[in-house]
């Protein structure tokens, strides 16, 4: 029995399944493609609270640079 299940893995026509198998074990067991999903993820999570912080203090940010226009111009419009 050992010699006929050994012929047919051995047999051209499971060649192809055999390589598709292997492919496909590979495919499982390789994880680098994980790091790159989770490095994306991370990174836009990262871009997504960026916005929202900036959103969230843009109002103040516009006061704080009006505030130093109005100053740097009469600033310079009492020393020339």
């Amino acid at each position: 029995m050992h010699g006929f299940s050994q012929a047919i893995l051995e047999s051209p026509r499971t060649s192809g399944f055999r390589q598709a198998l292997h492919t496909l074990s590979t495919f499982v067991r390789d994880e680098e493609g994980q790091d790159v999903v989770e490095y994306a993820l991370v990174g836009s999570w990262i871009s997504i609270v960026a916005i929202l912080a900036l959103q969230a203090i843009s109002g103040d940010l516009i006061r704080i640079w009006t505030l130093i226009r109005f100053t740097l111009s009469n600033l310079r419009t009492t020393l020339f």
